[in-house]
């Protein structure tokens, strides 16, 4: 039905700019290197001026203009009010999901575009919002799917507790084991803790067992970099790591820099 309501949506918003050309589009984000990598601004920034190029071919002037803050979420409310001055047609961003969720009562007749947001209550936010990126409760079930093919006694898994999204997967992950009956090993932590070595990795897997333990690690690509580190170099064996939030940016990490 939600999917319904947003085909007809975008199909008003063809009509009204169907004789029209000239879009206007804001583009709403925190580019903060930690948490997208050194080279996200610049793919991010190469995608939005290669659809400019594609619709100017197609006779319409896709106007970008870009709004960016920094620090905390409280932030983006600065960077909403210039874009309401702006008066764009679509607004793209943010990314992340309890950014995304803060915008609910600011934008009433326009289309409001994630490109990543996947918690569960973004898909509860009114028709005129919309992500690209399927809920973490659903990459949970498939996570899951796919663990089970590996038959693990134990499945450890990293939480990072200021992580929306991560504690909607974690309570969907966390369901699904329940009733599996597969151990479980939980393990919180808040991002800024991680480089100051309060995880007790050698506490955590004195007992670990090789090709029967499983790693899940639920957080942002940044937290990923750094727990492969620290774990397979505490565990110094293979170890399966599961989870899937910016692996491919590796070489853009800090953790490149680290030795295991």
């Amino acid at each position: 039905m939600r999917f319904k309501k947003y085909l007809v949506m975008c199909l008003v918003l063809l009509i009204n700019n169907l004789f029209a050309n000239h879009i206007k589009v804001a583009v709403l984000d925190n580019p903060a290197p930690k948490w997208t990598s050194e080279k996200y601004r610049e793919y991010y920034m190469n995608g939005l001026y290669l659809a400019q190029k594609d619709a100017k071919k197609r006779g319409v002037d896709y106007e970008l203009k870009i709004f960016s803050y920094n620090g905390s979420a409280i932030n983006i409310f600065t960077a909403v009010q210039e874009i309401k001055k702006w008066h764009p047609d679509v607004v793209i961003g943010p990314r992340v999901s309890e950014h995304f969720l803060l915008l609910r009562n600011q934008f009433k007749n326009i289309l409001v575009l994630s490109p990543y947001a996947t918690a569960t209550e973004v898909y509860k936010l009114p028709n005129n919002f919309y992500t690209l990126a399927v809920s973490a409760e659903y990459s949970a079930n498939k996570t899951f799917e796919y663990m089970k093919t590996f038959k693990p006694a134990r499945v450890f898994m990293f939480n990072d507790l200021e992580c929306k999204t991560c504690a909607d997967f974690g309570g969907a992950l966390r369901n699904d084991l329940s009733v599996s009956g597969i151990k479980l090993v939980n393990v919180d932590f808040v991002d800024g803790n991680l480089g100051f070595n309060q995880i007790r990795y050698n506490k955590i897997f004195e007992n670990y067992k090789k090709d029967v333990d499983l790693v899940v690690l639920n957080g942002t690509g940044y937290d990923a970099g750094l727990l492969m580190a620290n774990i397979s170099s505490t565990v110094k064996s293979s170890v399966i790591y599961m989870g899937g939030d910016s692996w491919g940016t590796y070489k853009d990490w800090d953790v490149a820099k680290i030795g295991t």
